[in-house]
């Protein structure tokens, strides 16, 4: 099981990316 800064920079990053999608222009 992945337990450290690589699984939050990823949920982080997928969050990320999520947000971008839904309202790109709310920079």
């Amino acid at each position: 099981m992945l337990s450290g800064p690589a699984t939050g920079t990823a949920k982080i990053r997928r969050e990320r990316a999520v947000c971008r999608k839904v309202s790109p222009d709310r920079s």
